[in-house]
């Protein structure tokens, strides 16, 4: 397992970001609950595993699925340690920050499930403040899975394209303050912005709808 300490001065008023796509290890893994359980856990020992950098996928070799085509469509589950330092980060709202995962994907730290998506196609956090050791290493596991379903889209083999499985986009850390736009607002910044126009198209009304999510003990006006 590669460990990353992320130092450096606290700042506690605005958004700290860290890059994440570099030192994951990957297998492809069964779907029974008692592997998954087993490969999500910081004891496993994964130093056969295959070491990647995201953008991934695990049909970079089998990519012509297609409606009649053959390739893997199955489990696969990513590790990697990070160490945080509490003088820069304990003051934060921490979120894994998702950009793409196909198509059902499970997120673990230290072997605590801290949340899951489904559908491959859209970007989403996780608040992973409460399962952080800080000054230790902690295990982030991603299972992913890309087997068919019967509610996700695109249903079954519908489609002539691959479904590509893994985490096909980048990943970061997120630290916000305690109180800041919604960041698991369907995977957006929490701002969202519409124009309407007249009908001679010589007036415009813009509207900016803003959600606030709010962490502390306390109300906010």
């Amino acid at each position: 397992m590669v460990q990353e300490t992320i130092g450096g001065k606290r700042n506690i008023t605005s958004m700290l970001t860290l890059d994440l796509d570099a030192q994951w290890k990957f297998s492809k893994i069964g779907a029974s609950d008692e592997e998954i359980t087993a490969v999500v856990v910081p004891g496993f020992d994964d130093s056969l595993y295959e070491t990647v950098s995201l953008p991934h996928t695990w049909n970079a070799e089998n990519g012509t699925c297609g409606r009649e085509g053959i390739c893997y469509r199955g489990n696969g589950v990513y590790r990697r340690e990070l160490i945080l330092p509490y003088e820069e980060w304990g003051q934060k709202v921490l979120y894994l920050s998702f950009e793409g995962a196909n198509t059902v994907a499970t997120i673990y730290v230290n072997g605590k499930k801290a949340g899951r998506h489904e559908g491959g196609y859209s970007g989403f956090r996780v608040n992973i403040t409460d399962y952080i050791i800080w000054g230790q290493a902690n295990v982030i596991a991603v299972h992913v899975d890309n087997s068919e379903t019967t509610y996700i889209a695109p249903i079954g083999k519908e489609g002539d394209f691959t479904k590509f499985g893994g985490i096909y986009r980048d990943v970061s850390l997120l630290g916000v303050c305690d109180v800041s736009f919604n960041l698991t607002e369907n995977g957006t910044d929490g701002v969202f912005v519409s124009s309407l126009l007249s009908n001679d198209d010589k007036e415009g009304i813009v509207k900016i709808h803003a959600s606030i999510r709010n962490e502390s003990a306390k109300k906010r006006q």
